[in-house]
């Protein structure tokens, strides 16, 4: 399905800037927000997302109906949604998400075996380190990015809410590929289906009913909290200046630069 198997864990978790026993959250928080926080972390709202911003018929496949990129069309789909809530509309073509699959797992289109798939860990450290190109020729670059605990919905929904998306890495039953439809409405469940094999794809939101949305294969998908804990094993958000507004907030009103200074600072 385009996703490798996890060879890795991430050096950072936002589990551990959450928690407690780090005293200087709720300072750093009232900052972020610029508002009074009760103790701990305030969770994600109930229903929000950035696919809001973007037509369900405007994502585009990105190569991945013929290639095992799922991981490399998912990083463009990110920029695309953090990007569009500040009505940036942000073009990336199969050409520009093949090149990105080549740059991190030598894929070489004259040959075939070449297409291996990615492992998200890899790709989530060459975003950071190296970043990749739209079509036409910007540079987009991540600053850092943080693991999630990926069967747990809540420290999803939150980390999608305060970093704009998810990108999760699912063991895809083979029934979630009759489920998926093109005008957005399929619905990922826990089913009794043998496993396809792994898959990548960009949580960018929930809806009051629970359910995660996600871009996959050119549109959107609903994924329910029992999917995610059974499904999901990898999880990451990234600190993006694509997310990022002219007064350097997001549309949530965070200050990326103050919450990249905390967390050197910690």
């Amino acid at each position: 399905m385009g996703r490798r198997e996890p060879v890795g864990t991430p050096d950072l978790w936002l589990k551990d800037y959450v928690q407690t026993a780090l005293p200087r959250w709720e300072a750093f928080l009232r900052r972020l927000l610029r508002q009074d926080v009760p103790k701990g972390l305030a969770p994600a709202p109930t229903a929000f997302g950035l696919e809001r911003f973007y037509p369900i018929s405007g994502w585009g496949m990105l190569a991945n109906d013929r290639l095992g990129d799922c991981v490399e069309a998912g990083s463009c789909h990110q920029v695309m949604a953090w990007t569009a809530s500040h009505a940036i509309h942000t073009l990336f073509t199969d050409y520009d998400a093949i090149a990105l699959y080549s740059a991190i797992t030598g894929y070489t289109p004259s040959n075939p075996n070449s297409d291996q798939g990615t492992d998200m860990l890899t790709a989530a450290k060459y975003l950071c380190s190296t970043g990749f190109k739209d079509a036409t020729g910007r540079l987009h670059k991540a600053g850092a990015f943080l693991g999630l605990q990926a069967e747990d919905p809540a420290e999803l929904a939150d980390g999608c809410y305060y970093f704009g998306t998810a990108l999760i890495g699912v063991n895809l039953p083979s029934a979630w590929q009759d489920a998926f439809k093109p005008d957005g409405s399929g619905v990922w469940d826990v089913c009794d289906s043998p496993i396809e094999g792994g898959h990548c794809v960009v949580v960018v939101g929930r809806r009051a009913n629970g359910n995660f949305v996600a871009v996959t294969w050119g549109s959107l998908v609903e994924i329910t909290p029992g999917a995610i804990e059974k499904y999901c094993d990898e999880a990451f958000v990234f600190l993006s200046q694509d997310f990022l507004n002219g007064q350097g907030k997001t549309v949530e009103g965070f200050d990326l630069a103050q919450l990249q200074a905390d967390l050197k600072a910690l």
